[in-house]
């Protein structure tokens, strides 16, 4: 009688490891096939060549300290337009960024994303302009 007893607890326990290692290796596959399914995907939004060309044209005629009315009547409205200000409050920079790439929606994907970072001081002024492009599109005297 004790044999008999035994025996289904032991199959349920080969039972319940082999569950547990075919999640497992199910789990480590459906990684490796959702990281292939984003790099195939394709972009959220991606600007066109010639409008992505004339944009960074554009933007290589602006100049520190030009005013952010002057950015914006020339390039358009920003995708993102942000003030970053540090945890006490203090104001650091207003960012506009004008995406030529966007992988997602609402997220920042730093290996996909493609844009045009323009930073204004306090008084709005331009300060700084980040150019994360593709090689074709960046211009060659600026940062990329």
């Amino acid at each position: 009688m004790v044999a008999n007893i035994g025996r289904p607890y032991r199959l349920a326990r080969w039972a319940f490891l082999l569950v547990l290692l075919g999640s497992a290796l199910e789990a480590n596959s459906g990684n490796e096939s959702r990281m292939d399914r984003n790099d195939s995907r394709g972009y959220f939004f991606e600007m066109a060549d010639i409008d992505r060309r004339e944009l960074v044209s554009k933007a290589r005629s602006l100049s520190n300290g030009d005013s952010i009315e002057t950015a914006v009547a020339l390039l358009g409205p920003p995708m993102r337009d942000k003030d970053l200000v540090r945890k006490n409050g203090e104001f650091v920079t207003r960012v506009l960024l004008y995406y030529t790439k966007k992988w997602e929606e609402s997220l920042v994907n730093e290996r996909h994303d493609r844009y045009i970072r323009l930073e204004f001081d306090v008084d709005d002024r331009l300060e700084r302009t980040i150019w994360k492009l593709d090689f074709t599109d960046a211009p060659d005297d600026d940062q990329r």
